[in-house]
């Protein structure tokens, strides 16, 4: 079995019953049920969840749904429409790999998709252990169905593009 974790981290706008919008466009864009859907408030409960996180299968795919904030991490709140809490919210890419390294020793392989948070692509600098690999952006994203397809890849078993040695 693998699990498939998904991650909302877009702030409270997005937070309000948005899990029921989000399983059924999981269900409608890739057949897969997330085995957990997670939504944290805040940047601390994120990091400390990802860090206590036990799996309950050798393979982890964690979507996250998130900002991009520029090519230095994420935050909550999109950083050229919303002004306030972008600071408060703001993971660097650095504490959030430290913690998803901290979850990949729990296990065999974990996938990290962060095909729907703009400018993702610096995530790969900043010393993923070797059976982590992330699926990430170098631009804007405008289409979110594309990234939640690719987590049906990954659970079916397909190749896999490491995108640490594309780039």
């Amino acid at each position: 079995m693998i699990e498939l974790v998904v991650i909302n981290y877009e702030g409270e706008f997005y937070r309000n019953d948005n899990h029921i919008h989000l399983r059924q466009n999981f269900i409608n864009d890739c057949g897969i049920i997330p085995t957990e859907f997670v939504e944290q408030p805040n940047k601390n409960e994120l990091i400390d969840y990802l860090k206590d996180y036990t799996p309950k299968s050798n393979t982890v795919v964690i979507h996250f749904k998130s900002h991009g904030f520029g090519s230095n991490g994420i935050c909550q709140k999109h950083p050229t429409i919303e002004n306030s809490g972008q600071k408060e919210s703001f993971i660097a890419w650095t504490e959030l790999v430290q913690a998803l390294n901290v979850l990949s020793e729990k296990c065999d392989k974990l996938y990290v998709n962060l095909g729907t948070v703009c400018n993702s692509i610096n995530i790969v600098n900043c010393g993923l252990s070797m059976n982590f690999d992330a699926l990430v952006t170098s631009d804007e994203v405008t289409d979110p169905v594309l990234p939640r397809q690719y987590n049906k890849q990954l659970i079916s078993g397909m190749n896999v593009m490491d995108l640490r040695s594309a780039y």
